[in-house]
């Protein structure tokens, strides 16, 4: 069975486009759709966005999505930690990840001095999934010691010893992501989905 032409291929989905090149060589590119119309496609890739015109397509095919990194990094973690300013900005993506931390039952923490303040906007999110705030007032300068703080607060909270290295962090602050290591937490810079 043939697959629907190039340009019926709803926008958001994966693909992979084998065109033709202006040499007569033969390409492959791999994005999400942003963009189509009866004369081209417009693709987003990891090097930018690349429009094909439909008259050099040779064949497509819709692939799967990627799966999300930062679920599947926190997923795998005995502890989740989640920046509060991160998570505040990102609130369309977040909003699952909390609650898919709690349904797995990952103990999982926000931090950040904004934890205390935006407790209200942050409430729903948390709310399902369990998530506690550590406000550490340091969260806009994040040092080793901001997080040896909040490893501590955790373990109190818990109850029992973690392991530094069995905690997952996430933040969209380079500067979070290095204080974190820094300490000895797992940490990766926050990407939404696509």
């Amino acid at each position: 069975m043939p697959s629907e032409p190039l340009r019926d291929v709803p926008i958001g989905q994966r693909v992979t486009v084998r065109h033709r090149l202006g040499d007569g060589r033969a390409s492959d590119t791999v994005g999400r759709i942003i963009a189509s119309d009866d004369v081209a496609v417009t693709l987003q890739t990891r090097r930018g966005d690349v429009r094909i015109p439909l008259e050099v397509v040779l064949v497509h095919r819709v692939v799967q999505p990627v799966p999300w990194r930062i679920r599947r990094f926190l997923s795998r973690a005995e502890v989740a930690v989640l920046d509060v300013g991160t998570v505040l900005r990102h609130l369309d993506a977040t909003t699952p990840l909390l609650e898919d931390l709690g349904t797995a039952r990952i103990p999982t923490y926000l931090i950040g001095a904004e934890a205390g303040r935006e407790g209200d906007r942050l409430r729903s999110a948390a709310d399902e999934s369990r998530a506690q705030f550590l406000s550490t007032g340091a969260s806009d300068q994040p040092t080793a010691a901001t997080y040896a703080q909040a490893h501590v607060e955790v373990e109190k909270r818990l109850g029992r010893t973690v392991g530094v290295g069995l905690v997952h962090y996430t933040d969209d602050r380079a500067e979070g992501v290095e204080g974190a290591r820094e300490f000895g937490w797992q940490a990766r810079i926050f990407t939404p989905p696509h």
